[in-house]
């Protein structure tokens, strides 16, 4: 093509036309294959969203909470896994839909073709590169996901081939799998939505960006880093590579303007900017992709929006109910921060579209949707605080759970009425109503289930003081999460046991448990947990007498706090450094810091909060000074 010799300062920092052979890789996602017909996210769900009957107004609040799309897909397979998986396959399908490669596409078969790239790594189901390739006579080995993860030529996904990073045949990688393998990749779709992590993707993935390969550049292209939950997590962990990153991220801006538009990736200021602590030798240029080649912005009007069409089919066949059902849990996982007033917001329109399906179902004598409404709405009515209700409404759905022979499900709510108990204070019936869920979990099998209920069961002995016995059960937990692989449970685990051990007075014990959780809750990106277990661990050290460390953790934790718009533990750091502040007689700062904590308590509903902490400081201060001190000076 006669514009692939650009003039813009980026590319000419790549510098395409000095590369040696192999020396340039190329990492693609979706908006490569905007242009031909393939959706984009944000459209995407616009049109799911406005199909699915939402107001305007509720469609902005679900898109403004910046869900990974994973996220999403979790929540739709949650309600009809089969319509989901097939209104993706036909979405994607370049082929079915007669969608043709862009300009772009071209443009990396040209560069392919001249042999200057060695690897084509994508998160892209549709086959548009392969076929650009095959246009332009270049040879290549595809390789997408299988069933577990691995790596593999695409020959049906049967021959379990590892890659080979020294071949000098051109490699496209299909990290998400491939539109012509649908059944690997139905199960990574969900391995990814639902967060599970498989050794041998993620290594691939790290290997590309660091060691393995002849390529010394990278070019990004059509990738958001909004996928928090796969890809980002591992580039975040990247610390030294031999590799260069070309980040392209499109933008409004001409290819022309601004010349001095080049940055390192460090000093981007960006939501989802995963390589910011790569150093000073990785670039960064915002403008409009469609502009690298003349034919770039041409698309055929007919086939933009074909995808539309398999949206429509997948809401008119959701069986009656079900869309208002997934109406209402898209915002009940929707909420986007703990406590927070859209999260309020979100959880009443939740509840309004689960008593429209409740409606529906009633109508159609649909029990199991009735029962699921009933439990649905119940967690929400606890997440509102209104604990009573709740568990009319759990009694409801474990009637009809119990009567259909929902065994797994009744189980669930068992352990959502004992947890409401134990908040309610009935600490005998929360632990009946744990047991007796644990029992269920046992005879089905279902370990993670079974871990957690060790974990409330572990809890209700703390508030009964059995500190030993909440120690041992805390064990069974973590011994199961780790047996299968359940990091965040373990996580979870090490954080409890932390808290109780500190009640044996055994600190130097707890200390290590808190840093253990608080490692994993870091690698994962869990930043809520990350942040709450770096403030627990800093009242410990608070109690211990070592002030700084313990002032040290709080404002980490507010650091993570407010960079992700976490109120919930914003709340509990303000408060532990207004008390800090105050044993230190630094009066002023502490009074600041304490308005700071009441506003966010008035603003989001958090009275309970200022209670538990009030009774945690008590019971932690009895462990150190033998007596209960209230911190009546900050009440």
């Amino acid at each position: 093509m006669e514009n692939s010799n650009f003039v813009n300062p980026f590319i000419s920092q790549l510098n395409i036309e000095k590369l040696n052979i192999g020396e340039l890789a190329i990492f693609c996602g979706a908006g490569i294959s905007r242009n031909s017909g393939i959706p984009t996210v944000i459209p995407f769900l616009q049109h799911m969203y406005s199909t699915l009957g939402l107001h305007e107004n509720e469609q902005q609040m679900l898109l403004s909470t910046k869900q990974p799309f994973e996220k999403i897909i979790e929540t739709m397979l949650s309600v009809n896994e089969q319509l989901v998986m097939d209104m993706l396959f036909n979405s994607f399908d370049n082929s079915a839909l007669g969608l043709k490669p862009t300009g772009i596409h071209k443009w990396l078969a040209e560069l392919a073709k001249k042999k200057l790239v060695s690897t084509i790594f994508t998160t892209n189901f549709d086959t548009l590169i392969e076929d650009a390739l095959n246009a332009a006579g270049v040879s290549f080995i595809s390789h997408c996901t299988d069933q577990e993860g691995s790596i593999c030529c695409d020959e049906n996904c049967l021959s379990y081939q590892t890659v080979n990073w020294n071949s000098k045949i051109l490699r496209v990688i299909k990290i998400h799998g491939c539109i012509r393998c649908r059944d690997e990749m139905a199960i990574t779709i969900k391995n990814i939505a639902s967060q599970r992590k498989l050794a041998s993707r993620t290594k691939c993935i790290s290997d590309f960006f660091t060691t393995k390969g002849n390529h010394l550049k990278i070019l990004i292209m059509g990738y958001s880093a909004s996928d928090i939950f796969d890809i980002v997590p591992v580039l975040e962990k990247v610390r030294r590579t031999d590799k260069s990153i070309f980040y392209l991220n499109h933008g409004v801006l001409s290819v022309f303007d601004k010349l001095n538009n080049v940055k390192s990736v460090r000093n981007i200021d960006e939501n989802f900017n995963p390589f910011k602590n790569w150093g000073d030798d990785h670039f960064w240029m915002t403008f409009n992709t469609n502009l690298l080649v003349a034919d770039g912005t041409v698309v055929d009007g007919s086939n933009k929006f074909k995808w539309k069409k398999w949206v429509d089919r997948y809401v008119r066949e959701l069986p009656k109910g079900e869309k208002e059902f997934l109406s209402a849990k898209l915002f009940r996982s929707g909420s986007p921060t703990r406590g927070s007033l859209t999260e309020k917001n979100a959880l009443e329109i939740s509840l309004k579209y689960y008593r429209q399906s409740r409606k529906i179902y009633k109508l159609l004598n649909n029990v199991i949707g009735l029962a699921n409404c009933y439990n649905n709405m119940a967690n929400i009515l606890k997440d509102m605080g209104k604990l009573k209700g709740s568990l009319e409404l759990h009694k409801k759905a474990s009637k009809l759970f119990k009567n259909q022979g929902e065994y797994m499900k009744l189980a669930w709510s068992y352990g959502n009425q004992a947890n409401i108990h134990r908040r309610l204070g009935n600490h005998i019936q929360a632990m009946r109503f744990h047991k007796k869920a644990l029992k269920f979990f046992k005879d089905i099998g279902h370990m993670e289930s079974v871990s957690k209920s060790y974990g409330n069961i572990a809890l209700v002995h703390k508030d009964n003081k059995d500190y030993r016995l909440s120690v041992s059960y805390h064990q069974k937990e973590a011994r199961i999460c780790n047996k299968i692989g359940d990091l965040e449970g373990l996580a979870k685990s090490f954080y409890n046991q932390a808290n109780v051990l500190i009640f044996l007075r055994k600190y130097d014990r707890a200390l290590h448990l808190f840093d253990k959780a608080i490692k994993i809750f870091d690698d994962t990106k869990n930043f809520p947990e990350l942040s709450c277990c770096l403030i627990y661990k800093g009242i410990l050290y608070q109690k211990m007498g070592k002030v700084e460390s313990a002032l040290e953790l709080y404002k980490e934790g507010e650091k993570i706090g407010l960079e992700y718009n976490d109120p919930y533990n914003l709340t509990i750091t303000y408060y532990m450094q207004s008390s800090l502040l105050k044993d230190l007689g630094n009066e002023e700062e502490a009074e600041s810091l304490l308005i700071k904590a009441l506003k966010l308590i008035d603003d989001h509903g958090f009275t309970h909060l200022l209670n538990e902490l009030n009774l945690y400081f008590i019971q932690v201060s009895s462990e150190f000074r033998g007596q209960g001190e209230a911190w009546d000076h900050l009440l």
